[in-house]
C-alpha cells in the first residue's frame, strides 16, 4: 500500500539482491545460497573495476531500506531521499545488467 515505507523498502531489497544475482548468472557466477557476505563478495572481486561503485553503492543504500523493514528507522523525509538514491542507482545496473545478457553466450 501507499505509504508503507517498511514492505517497499523490503521489496527494493528484493530487487537489488535479485538485480545482482542477475549480474552473477550472466557473467557465470553460480552461488546456491546468497548471504549478505556473499552479495558483498561477489561484487567486490567480479564486478569489473570500472562498474564495482554502482552495485556496492547501490547494496549498501538499498540495506538500509532493508533494515528499515525491521527497525522502521527512517522518518517519511529520510526514507524518500534513501528510496530515490536506489532507483538511480537500480536503473544504472539494470542498463550494465542488460548489456552483458545481450553480450552473454546462448
Amino acid at each position: 500500500e501507499r505509504g508503507d515505507t517498511r514492505q517497499a523498502g523490503e521489496k527494493m531489497w528484493g530487487a537489488v539482491t535479485v538485480l545482482v544475482k542477475l549480474y552473477a548468472a550472466a557473467k557465470g557466477v553460480f552461488i546456491s545460497h546468497w548471504s549478505l557476505k556473499k552479495l558483498y563478495n561477489f561484487v567486490e572481486n567480479n564486478v569489473e573495476v570500472r562498474l564495482r561503485d554502482v552495485f556496492a553503492d547501490m547494496l549498501d543504500k538499498a540495506f538500509v531500506l532493508h533494515t528499515h523493514f525491521y527497525e522502521g528507522h527512517l522518518d517519511s523525509v529520510a526514507f524518500e531521499r534513501r528510496w530515490e538514491e536506489v532507483v538511480k542507482l537500480v536503473e544504472r545496473a539494470r542498463e550494465i545488467v542488460f548489456k552483458r545478457l545481450a553480450r552473454a553466450p546462448t
